[in-house]
């Protein structure tokens, strides 16, 4: 008649009914014979004179093979029928930060570590808030029901292109969700190409060195759509990155006047309602 009459995570306690004969030799107490059925170990616990103990120092959501033996001065009785006790779950640990597997214009991938006790979890959820947003408390969630133990991963979709995320991921089991992890931070991509072949050609007009700088239109963004240029140039030479602007409109081109014994480079990146692409190649 051995029974759990309450449960915990690293705890539980049992109650029995006293053998019916003592065969001459009064009962002093009891001890349980106690294996963990994870990983085989035995143990041998004093449990006092009651009919009622508790076991401790289990491991949360474990399995045990539990039976009790009568103990009196003479010796001890023989063993109760075993029967098994599970302990309850404990709240997972906080997951690794998010990682960037790949992103895109308006989605990303991502991949975290899971926490020590992933074995128990059963949904994940990831917390997404943009870099701009008024109330820093609010984040908008996303459910990630489906997953492998060992390698969780997740996409987010109907992200804003070029806008930076802040995002962080909590873990849930029969117990409840867990800690946070630490916050990633990742920027979706513009979802238009930088400008490409760049050159530039030096010629003499007037006693005055020019540079005649082009570049071509990106692939990808439609022949109706409006472009913006933003071309900037540095004449600090070799190390330097002390751009500056010096056009900004639709042409494709651009004229410069140069002063002698200066090193110049110039970059150009590209503005639609698709978003701003990267700098150009140098």
């Amino acid at each position: 008649d051995l029974q759990v009459v309450q449960r915990g995570m690293t705890a539980c306690r049992l109650r029995w009914r006293p053998p019916q004969h003592d065969n001459g030799s009064a009962i002093i107490g009891y001890k349980a014979e106690v294996e963990d059925l994870g990983d085989g170990t035995e143990r041998t616990l004093a449990l006092g004179s009651a009919a009622e103990a508790d076991l401790t120092d289990l491991r949360p959501e474990r399995g045990y093979s539990v039976r009790v033996r009568s103990v009196s001065r003479v010796g001890q009785g023989p063993p109760s029928d075993p029967i098994r006790v599970y302990t309850s779950s404990t709240a997972p640990g906080a997951p690794g930060m998010p990682r960037v597997v790949a992103v895109r214009p308006t989605s990303v991938a991502l991949r975290w570590d899971p926490p020590h006790n992933h074995g128990s979890v059963d949904l994940y959820r990831l917390e997404i808030q943009a870099e701009n947003v008024v109330d820093g408390s609010k984040y908008a969630t996303h459910d990630v029901t489906s997953f492998q133990p060992l390698d969780p991963r997740a996409e987010l979709n109907n992200l804003r292109h070029a806008s930076t995320y802040r995002v962080r991921v909590v873990a849930r089991n029969k117990a409840g969700f867990g800690e946070r992890s630490q916050v990633g931070c990742f920027r979706t991509d513009s979802g238009i190409a930088a400008p490409a072949r760049l050159q530039a050609t030096v010629s003499e007009e007037s006693g005055s060195l020019v540079a005649a700088c082009s570049w071509e239109r990106p692939e990808g963004i439609p022949p109706s759509a409006q472009v913006t240029y933003h071309m900037e140039l540095d004449d600090g030479g070799e190390g330097s990155a002390n751009f500056e602007e010096v056009y900004q409109g639709p042409n494709t081109e651009h004229t410069l006047v140069l002063r002698p014994g200066r090193s110049y480079k110039f970059r150009t990146r590209a503005v639609s309602q698709q978003g701003g692409s990267a700098w150009s190649v140098i």
